[in-house]
């Protein structure tokens, strides 16, 4: 009886404590967008981005940043789908020289034959800048 006791009281003991529980990896994407975008002001929302003003696309969960400069970022949140990898190869469907909303992302495997890993569209662009 009191070998169970012993381990019982120190679980209780941690749980008191405040003991971390460890983090998603939802919740870690979750954090590394929201200090992305420490100290920066949202704009208005915009259903257009021409693509010579995005250097780089980044994931963070269902968002989509898509990085302008260091000092100006466009966020997107998509409908969701787009959750592959972070070595996903990503495929966005436009008709135009710009990203719209409504437009496809498609993501697949960078290994292989490039196996389908998800789908979502693109909403409104808001524009975050120092």
């Amino acid at each position: 009886m009191i070998r169970f006791a012993i381990p019982a009281l120190v679980l209780v003991a941690a749980v008191s404590a405040g003991a971390a529980t460890p983090q998603s990896a939802e919740e870690r994407q979750e954090e590394r967008l929201a200090k992305r975008l420490e100290g920066m002001t949202a704009g208005k929302p915009q259903t257009c981005l021409p693509r010579d003003r995005v250097g780089e696309i980044k994931f963070y969960n269902d968002t989509a940043v898509y990085v302008q400069s260091r000092n100006r970022v466009w966020v997107n949140k998509t409908n969701g789908g787009c959750r592959g990898t972070s070595d996903d190869i990503l495929i966005i469907k436009t008709y135009s020289g710009q990203y719209c909303r409504g437009d496809i992302i498609e993501t697949r495997s960078r290994g292989g034959p490039g196996f389908f890993t998800g789908a979502c569209s693109l909403g409104d662009f808001v524009p975050y800048s120092k």
